[in-house]
């Protein structure tokens, strides 16, 4: 089949509408309609419908993690990308829809890393109420779209079903475990990190990580999280070509204060975040800086990092033991959040956009939407001279996505009107406009032979 269906993507950018040539015309069917997939916390899968040899992928992973959703500000925000994936009908796609991160909970599909163990006493605050976010949260799960099950033993090509991901979107960092310092009860804790700012290769300065070109595809690297660099903090590290490392935080003096005792958070394992850094081992800070019997001076757990095309690294405990008198150096003990995931467009698929502003919502999500339908001149078919064949073909756009013919689709001969059968080889092509860092031209081609 791969000799008899040529898809062809041009990367010339052209300035208007595609003109129709002589004996094309407009298509006046459809294509089938889009498919949604959300969070099931299991594989789904989508079959290629007949005659449609362009397909749109959209995919974005799931928020980190945070205590009780609160304005979506403490988990990482997850990332979106879309792209067009040329497919042979009934092809068989699997779908895997990330799940948000979890407050205080552990590894969730998709890849999303488990939270820090809380330390051994919850923290709370001077008048005896529990600490609002005691606990650190999972990181985001992963959503993407693949050639072979996870579940297969065996793939074709002899390649794991990690290596069939067609794009990746990826999740973001849990929410770091909050902390009680010496001097604030109760501290803020560390946001997770987001999983992608998406930008066209090769990137722009400033705008965020920039795209990674790899043998396989573009990488899109996962944000760290944003902890003060001073005072021998290490953030944890966002997903990229390779997996975040765990967050650190080596201690820090100011004066005749200090503060030591802080568990590192994990290094990412492929495509799974990191774990966030475990507090269930850290004992009370110095006790000359109790202020009140309810005080609680542990430090707080780290966040989970997120799934993606590599996950974001753990995040580290706060700095839990005191070493000289009372004072506030490096915040008030917090957890950090983790690391989001990378998110990924294979070479496979053509013309990458940004998803991650599509559709608001805390789990992944998935969108398939058919572009060019091809059902007549069928691909590779075999004809008689002078046998009526009428063209059967139809284009797709979807608003939502911003994903596939969004001009005039034009096709070699008018829809329902009679295709050549001379004798010898024929090309039928369909061709339109996407819009994607500029316009693009798109053209699908079926050959047929009459003999």
């Amino acid at each position: 089949m791969a000799n008899r269906l040529r898809l062809v993507a041009t990367l010339a950018a052209v300035a208007g509408l595609v003109l129709p040539t002589a004996g094309s015309a407009v298509a006046t069917n459809s294509v089938p309609p889009k498919k949604t997939f959300a969070y099931t916390g299991s594989e789904q899968s989508y079959v290629v419908p007949a005659g449609v040899v362009l397909l749109g992928v959209a995919v974005e992973g799931g928020h980190g993690g945070e205590y009780a959703a609160q304005a979506g500000e403490g988990g990482g925000r997850d990332g979106g990308v879309g792209a067009l994936l040329p497919v042979t009908p009934h092809e068989k796609l699997y779908v895997e829809v990330g799940s948000a991160g979890v407050y205080a909970g552990g590894p969730v599909f998709g890849g999303g890393g488990a939270a820090g163990a809380p330390p051994p006493v919850v923290c709370r605050t001077s008048q005896g109420a529990a600490c609002s976010a005691a606990y650190a949260s999972s990181g985001g799960g992963a959503s993407d779209v693949r050639t072979c099950s996870l579940s297969a033993g065996r793939c074709p090509g002899g390649v794991s079903p990690i290596a069939s991901r067609l794009i990746v979107g990826g999740g973001g960092g849990g929410q770091g475990g909050s902390g009680n310092g010496p001097m604030v009860q109760c501290g803020a804790s560390s946001g997770g990190g987001r999983a992608n700012s998406f930008q066209y290769p090769p990137g722009k300065a400033g705008a965020g990580p920039l795209p990674v070109t790899t043998a396989a595809g573009t990488v899109y690297p996962g944000y760290p999280t944003s902890d003060d660099l001073q005072n021998g903090v290490t953030p944890a590290g966002g997903g990229r070509a390779a997996p975040g490392a765990g967050g650190r935080q080596a201690g820090c003096s100011s004066g005749s204060t200090g503060f030591t005792d802080s568990v590192a958070g994990s290094q990412a394992a492929g495509p799974v975040g990191g774990t966030g850094g475990n507090a269930s081992s850290l004992g009370p800070m110095y006790s000359g800086c109790v202020q009140s019997t309810n005080d609680c001076f542990d430090a707080g757990a780290g966040g989970g990092g997120g799934g993606g095309y590599f996950g974001g690294g753990g995040g580290a405990t706060g700095l839990d033991k005191s070493t000289g008198s009372c004072g506030v150096c490096n915040g008030a003990g917090s957890g950090q959040g983790g690391g989001g995931g990378s998110s990924f467009v294979s070479k496979r698929m053509r013309y990458p956009v940004d998803e991650s502003l599509v559709k608001s919502a805390w789990n992944g999500w998935a969108i398939v939407v058919p572009v060019i339908e091809i059902d007549s001149p069928a691909p590779g078919a075999v004809y008689h001279p002078g046998h009526v064949v009428r063209a059967r073909w139809a284009c797709g756009y979807d608003g939502q996505t911003g994903l596939g013919i969004s001009q005039k689709c034009v096709g070699s001969v008018a829809e329902g009107k009679a295709i050549s059968t001379r004798p010898g080889k024929h090309s039928f092509k369909v061709s339109g406009v996407v819009q994607s860092n500029g316009n693009h031209t798109v053209t699908a081609t079926a050959t047929y032979t009459v003999k």
